[in-house]
């Protein structure tokens, strides 16, 4: 069973005025199929610039990102078989904690995609 997390939204530094915000749609894709549930988290290079995240569904995700380059980090949990079922992050960690993922949000109509896979080699 996946699971979604909605990651984290900031708010702007100390009341200065940010860069303009565009609501833009983006794809997930893992080892070739459209990520069926999780999260992504926009972060912006910009320390004035508020971070925003969203829920990933059927490889799909809207979210409301400010404009400038940001570090992507995408999430997707899913429950670890056994008694103690524990939620594992299924994405692996070069897409999220130590993400090489990255896109610079210039307008309304970029889409950004993101092409996942679970083991380099396999690339």
């Amino acid at each position: 069973m996946l699971m979604g997390i909605v990651v984290l939204l900031g708010v702007t530094a100390c009341g200065r005025p940010g860069p303009p915000r565009f609501t833009i749609s983006g794809t997930v894709m893992l080892d070739g199929s459209p990520l069926k549930s999780g999260g992504v988290a926009f972060l912006p290079e910009d320390p004035t610039a508020a971070a925003a995240g969203g829920e990933v569904v059927d490889g799909a995700f809207t979210v409301t990102v400010s404009k400038g380059p940001h570090r992507v980090e995408v999430t997707a949990l899913s429950m670890k078989p056994g008694a103690d079922s524990v939620p594992v992050n299924i994405i692996p960690r070069r897409y999220n904690a130590k993400t090489t993922l990255s896109f610079d949000v210039q307008t309304a109509k970029d889409q950004p995609k993101f092409e996942l896979v679970s083991d380099p080699k396999a690339k």
